[in-house]
């Protein structure tokens, strides 16, 4: 039986934002050429600084395969990190995933210390008749699009920046954990999910949002922050409450998927319940509003 080769789109893809997104279209559009798309990426778990990740590795792998990948190696960072670039190259990539097309960004770096580019790329593909594909810079609104531009926007609740550069809207998908009950004696019952610690956080506050349940949406409103609910760790971690509008059912121990669509406000004190109640009412209001705009 003939072995199928490969159109490999190649780079750490934190976050597949737009300029991503170019690289991996570029691999399945050779097809056309008889190439199976894959991708090479790398796990990088541990390998970041606490809170460094976009998405999570199985939530990345998740959307790589909605994009039509059909192949995806994913191994730890630290297994290549002090490999020679050429042999990174006639080893992994055109050894043993067959590559016949290699697609990566312009500012690709590879090899120990990341001593190669794309000039040396070059040099190897042509050495062994691989196609070469580089490309260029993705820009908006005159800045080079970045998984650390998007970081910094999210930080900054900016989910509009956030969601143009990334080309989709920033989801988390989490398992649903017990939490207070509070906001269900208040009229506002929400689903508790812990924010991953490898992850970058959003800013701390209120977000019109969109949750998926059993493959339908619902508007809703979620709180990312910091509660008073332990983790298994010991330690307390950020928590992110969302409350579906229109929904109700039990979530624990399920996945749910929750897109932040627009920052509200930040987290407040209020003064008493009922103007707390008052203000969740507004919420939940405002991001409905949202969703409809969304849709339009």
């Amino acid at each position: 039986m003939k072995e199928n080769k490969y159109a490999v789109a190649i780079g750490v893809f934190d976050g597949l934002h737009i300029g991503h997104k170019t690289v991996i279209e570029q691999a399945t559009a050779l097809r056309e050429e008889g190439l199976h798309p894959a991708v090479f990426t790398f796990s990088m778990t541990g390998a970041l600084k606490r809170g460094g990740m976009l998405v999570s590795d199985e939530f990345k792998m998740k959307l790589l395969r909605e994009m039509g990948i059909e192949r995806i190696e994913s191994p730890a960072f630290s297994t290549f990190a002090g490999m020679n670039g050429e042999r990174f190259v006639t080893e992994k990539l055109i050894g043993e995933m067959n590559a016949a097309a290699i697609c990566c960004g312009y500012d690709f770096r590879f090899g120990s210390g990341r001593a190669c580019g794309t000039d040396e790329l070059k040099e190897i593909c042509e050495k062994h008749g691989v196609k070469l594909i580089v490309m260029p810079k993705v820009e908006l609104d005159g800045e080079a699009v970045s998984s650390s531009r998007i970081r910094a926007a999210l930080e900054e609740g900016d989910m509009e920046k956030v969601n143009r550069m990334l080309g989709w809207n920033f989801s988390f998908e989490l398992e649903v954990v017990h939490g207070r009950k509070l906001a269900r004696s208040l009229g506002f019952p929400t689903l508790n999910q812990r924010w991953p610690g490898e992850n970058t956080v959003p800013r701390f506050g209120v977000y019109g949002s969109k949750a998926y349940v059993d493959g339908k949406s619902y508007s809703a409103v979620t709180n990312i922050g910091v509660k008073p609910t332990v983790a298994e760790n010991g330690e307390e971690g950020v928590l992110a409450e969302t409350h579906i509008s229109g929904y109700s059912g039990d979530l624990y121990g399920k996945k749910v998927k929750v897109e932040l669509l627009r920052f509200l406000r930040p987290e407040q004190k209020f003064d008493s319940i009922e103007s707390l109640k008052k203000q969740m009412g507004s919420d939940v209001e405002q991001s409905g509003k949202l969703l409809k705009e969304n849709c339009k």
